[in-house]
C-alpha cells in the first residue's frame, strides 16, 4: 500500500508520518529530500549559485535556505525556477523508492496536489488542526507569521486539499488521538484488501 499524506504548514503532516513509520510503513519525506539535495548535490547548488548569485550561497559555498526561502518565497518566477531544478529530483526519487510493491509506503508531500504526485498513491490523507495548535507550532519552530503565510499563498488552499484527498486525520487534540485514527484507518483499509 502507498499513501500519500498532505495538508497545511504546521497541521502535524510530520507526525502522522512517524505514527506510520510506528506501524510498520517504510517512510519518506519531501522536505527532507529537498534538504539533503541542497546539502550534497553539487551540480544542483552550482545551477542555483549560478541563476540567484552568491546572496543565496553560505561561507562554505553551499546553499543557504533560509536565504534562498526569502528569494523565492517572493517571486513567483524565481520559485518556478527552483521547482523545476527540485521537484523532478524529489518525483525520481520517491519513484524510485516505491518501485518494490511489497513493501507499504507512507511519504510527506506539502505539494502531493499542486504537483501531481497523487499519481502515485492508493490512498491520500490530508492532516487539518486549528489555528490555535498552528500557531504553536509556528512560533515554538521559529517561523515568522509573514513566512508562514508566504508559505500558504503558494500551496493549494486547505479546503481543496481536503475535498481532493481520500481521508482527512484531525490532529486538533493529543498524538494519542492522532494515532488512533491512523490506526482505525489502517484496520478499515487493510480488511478491504482481504
Amino acid at each position: 500500500m502507498k499513501i500519500g499524506i498532505t495538508g497545511g504548514i504546521a497541521c502535524g503532516k510530520t507526525t502522522v508520518l512517524r505514527i506510520f513509520q510506528g506501524i510498520g510503513f517504510q517512510v519518506l519525506n519531501a522536505d527532507e529530500m529537498v534538504h539533503e539535495l541542497l546539502g550534497s548535490n553539487r551540480a544542483l547548488v552550482e545551477a542555483i549559485g549560478k541563476y540567484f548569485g552568491n546572496e543565496v550561497l553560505n561561507e562554505k559555498g553551499g546553499i543557504d535556505r533560509s536565504k534562498l526561502a526569502e528569494r523565492v518565497l517572493s517571486d513567483a518566477y524565481a520559485l518556478s525556477f527552483l521547482e523545476g531544478l527540485l521537484h523532478p529530483l524529489v518525483e525520481k526519487r520517491i519513484e524510485a523508492s516505491m518501485r518494490d510493491g511489497s513493501i507499504d509506503w507512507a511519504v510527506e508531500i506539502p505539494l502531493l496536489f499542486e504537483k501531481n504526485l497523487n499519481q502515485y498513491f492508493d490512498y491520500t490523507i490530508c492532516v487539518i488542526t486549528n489555528e490555535r495548535l498552528q500557531a504553536e507550532y509556528l512560533r515554538k519552530n521559529n517561523f515568522s507569521l509573514e513566512t508562514a503565510e508566504l508559505r500558504v499563498r503558494h500551496q493549494m488552499p486547505l479546503k481543496e486539499k481536503i475535498l481532493r484527498a481520500d481521508f482527512v486525520v484531525s490532529n486538533t487534540s493529543s498524538v494519542d488521538f492522532l494515532e488512533s485514527q491512523i490506526i482505525t484507518l489502517m484496520e478499515e483499509l487493510n480488511a478491504m484488501r482481504l
